[in-house]
């Protein structure tokens, strides 16, 4: 840790953030989004949001998100209104009889941004589709 102080101060560190607990799927997720954990400024980047299967783990539905320039503590949310790509769940969800959605989202998905860790890119949440 002591000598990533040293070489990755200037590096930004993009993390995924989902709320806890099971969100609306609506178009953004119940407020999901990129944020920069670190003090470096993170370059525009692409982040994947992916609906999957749980048991299989096969992605039945992906969608691409342009990130855009993030400073240290800035967050951007998903969804239209923010000017973002709006996530929507796939019409079936693999979970139907719960109205539930598992979803993945990817920060850095190209790994085009250098940053302090790449460790911590994604994360997983899950949704109600509320139908």
């Amino acid at each position: 840790f002591g000598t990533c102080v040293r070489r990755c101060l200037g590096k930004p560190d993009l993390v995924p953030v989902v709320p806890r607990g099971i969100v609306p799927c609506g178009d953004d997720l119940g407020l999901s989004g990129v944020l920069n954990f670190s003090r470096g400024v993170a370059s525009p980047s692409i982040t994947r949001v992916e609906f999957f299967e749980g048991r299989t783990g096969r992605v039945i539905d992906a969608t691409r998100v342009d990130t855009p320039r993030l400073t240290f503590g800035q967050i951007v949310v998903f969804g239209e209104a923010r000017g973002l790509v709006p996530i929507f769940p796939p019409a079936m969800c693999p979970e139907p009889e719960f109205l539930i959605c598992t979803f993945r989202i990817t920060v850095d998905f190209n790994a085009d941004v250098d940053e302090s860790q790449e460790n911590n890119n994604t994360q997983t949440g899950r949704c109600h589709t509320g139908r």
